[in-house]
């Protein structure tokens, strides 16, 4: 019986995440270097997608190693700024689904957005309130920042903390970061269809369960 829903957030609750990051990676590194290529700082974020900002930016500056804390400086600054907040949109019918669900399961957040931007700037712009979950946690709380997804130690920390056991959760997202980090911790992945995985990836996975949005879900509930 399924006890806990484990959620993403970006690109699960809300559309565009993925060209808010873009944008502040590409201000970031623009800050301290000139003639960064775009589309290579486009596939460098996708490829390391779930990562640490600051490998995503040293895989950018290639060898400028020396410009990595000012060009994260900068970037940071931006995520808390309409450069990124302004590109989010909800979809659609995703925050009654919580409320629907909160009555019948803990329900949770796993997560690499810095923990003050989601919990004080997203969440309160779509009036989401902390209170539907039993916790929310970040690759920014973990003693080691390079421990987030696709390793289990978030997902980990939550059953732990929740007293649930694997097979009593679900992991909701929408990257392969989020397949993995469940797949690691044996808890069954569901797949929502707003962000960086299609269907037939999902699958490829080994994923079992694909929905089209997370408004969806209670349909692989059971």
């Amino acid at each position: 019986m399924i006890k806990l829903i484990v959620f993403d957030w970006d690109d699960v609750f809300t559309r565009g995440a993925s060209e808010g990051y873009y944008a502040c990676y590409k201000a970031g590194t623009d800050s301290v270097l000139d003639g960064i290529d775009p589309n290579a700082a486009r596939a460098a974020a996708k490829e390391l997608w779930g990562r640490p900002a600051r490998e995503v930016i040293a895989r950018i500056l290639g060898k400028r190693s020396d410009l990595i804390e000012q060009a994260h400086e900068h970037y940071e600054k931006c995520l808390f700024s309409e450069l990124f907040i302004g590109k989010l949109s909800i979809v659609p019918d995703s925050i009654e689904t919580l409320h629907a669900l909160q009555s019948k399961y803990k329900l949770a957040i796993a997560t690499g957005i810095h923990p003050v931007l989601l919990k004080e700037y997203v969440m309160p712009k779509f009036g989401v309130s902390k209170e539907l979950f039993c916790q929310i946690i970040s690759t920014y709380d973990l003693p080691d920042l390079s421990r987030g997804k696709p390793y289990p130690d978030l997902l980990e920390n939550i059953l732990k903390t929740q007293d649930v056991r694997p097979d009593e959760a679900i992991m909701a997202g929408d990257a392969a970061g989020d397949v993995k980090m469940a797949q690691a911790s044996g808890v069954r992945p569901v797949v929502v269809l707003t962000g960086h995985l299609s269907e037939k990836q999902a699958q490829e996975l080994g994923v079992k369960d694909v929905v089209p949005t997370v408004a969806d879900i209670e349909s692989v509930l059971g």
